[in-house]
């Protein structure tokens, strides 16, 4: 990138930040499975400037070896006085990695997709299925299967379990994950998804089905 940065008195600092922004709201990472992981790309480089005017190159490098998915992207410029725009650059980058960038297929057996159930708090939900890939699914430590769900009164997401992928998994696995349903659950209806990521965290279309719990 080739960039003009200016102020009306003095510049102070410019500032380049990537993270991690996998599940799309926060900054979590999944828990990593044993084997070779890779690379988060994160940077957090700051520079200071002087002057009104500065022409400035940036040249940013992805790992070799990356972790696939969403990272934010922000670019910010701060003058002497502490001031910053408030409309700072913030993208989002899709990364994929170089050898893998096919998704993992899922399978959702128990319940199936778009199935309604009604349970009463302290049942369990169960969901089995499988996960295949093109490749091995361990090989690069992010595979995983996850269960979460949404309230639908109010939109708020929780996490119900997962199941790692083991590294030596070959292209193929087979998940079975149980949650029993809180007695302190507010009765309601809710979503269920499961989502499965491969080794080198490519993600699988989400598959759903729905709750209605009661007391």
């Amino acid at each position: 990138m080739d960039l003009l940065l200016t102020d009306n008195e003095a510049l102070s600092q410019f500032k380049v930040d990537i993270h991690a922004n996998f599940d799309c709201h926060g900054h979590a990472r999944l828990a990593q499975a044993a084997g070779e992981n890779t690379q988060d790309w994160s940077v957090l480089a700051l520079e200071n400037l002087s002057g009104t005017e500065v022409e400035h190159s940036v040249r940013l490098v992805a790992p070799t070896n990356p972790t696939s998915g969403t990272y934010h992207f922000q670019l910010q410029v701060v003058d002497k006085a502490g001031n910053s725009d408030a409309t700072a650059y913030v993208y989002s980058i899709i990364l994929h990695h170089a050898e893998d960038s096919i998704a993992p297929v899922l399978t959702l057996n128990s319940p199936s997709p778009g199935s309604n159930l009604t349970l009463a708090r302290g049942a369990e939900v169960r969901v089995t299925g499988t996960v295949s890939d093109n490749r091995s699914l361990g090989e690069g430590g992010n595979g995983a299967v996850k269960l979460t769900y949404i309230r639908e009164a109010n939109g708020n997401q929780y996490t119900a379990g997962e199941s790692l992928i083991p590294a030596e998994t070959g292209d193929s696995f087979a998940y079975d994950i149980g949650y029993t349903l809180p007695g302190t659950l507010i009765p309601g209806l809710y979503m269920f998804q499961v989502q499965a990521w491969d080794g080198v965290n490519n993600a699988s279309q989400r598959l759903a089905f729905s709750v209605e719990v009661t007391d």
